[in-house]
């Protein structure tokens, strides 16, 4: 009962901070050519989706490498020839 009743200053807290990440993640993101975002509305990750070439396992590779995100290709998500 406590974390439901009690002071929930530190709970906005968390609100912003993870708030601010999702949108510094959202504007890296955006900033790889060819990749576009759908902002979410009620969480902190994203899923970008990217109509590629070259494959999943690269494209998967270069967000790990580039962005540190890591990826799975979008057909676990039912979105086939995506990367989310």
């Amino acid at each position: 009962m406590g974390a439901l009743n009690g002071v929930q200053s530190s709970v906005e807290a968390l609100r912003m901070t993870l708030e601010n990440n999702r949108n510094v993640m959202l504007e890296r993101l955006e900033a790889i050519p060819g990749v576009k975002v759908a902002k979410p509305d009620g969480t902190f990750t994203a899923s970008p989706i990217q109509r590629l070439h070259e494959g999943f396992a690269e494209a998967g590779h270069f967000l790990l490498q580039k962005v540190r995100v890591v990826s799975v290709p979008g057909k676990e998500f039912g979105f086939e020839g995506t990367c989310a």
